[in-house]
């Protein structure tokens, strides 16, 4: 009760496989802000907060997440 749950996750829409960096295929689900609320409130969190980052990296956008449980 009253933990916080932070998570990223890549921004975009849809779904890929990539063997990038680690020579292994990985699975990845991209995710918009709006949707994702959705989530969290299905999943019970009380509150979060979503920022949006533009990075440097191959994939440059980027969701940061920190959810809430409730008291």
């Amino acid at each position: 009760p009253g933990g916080r749950f932070a998570f990223s996750l890549k921004r975009g829409q849809g779904e890929s496989w990539s063997s990038a960096k680690v020579g292994a295929p990985r699975y990845f689900c991209y995710w918009e802000p709006e949707p994702l609320e959705t989530v969290l409130a299905a999943a019970g969190f009380a509150s979060w907060t979503i920022d949006a980052a533009r990075t440097g990296r191959a994939h440059p956008d980027w969701l940061y997440v920190i959810a809430h449980a409730p008291a």
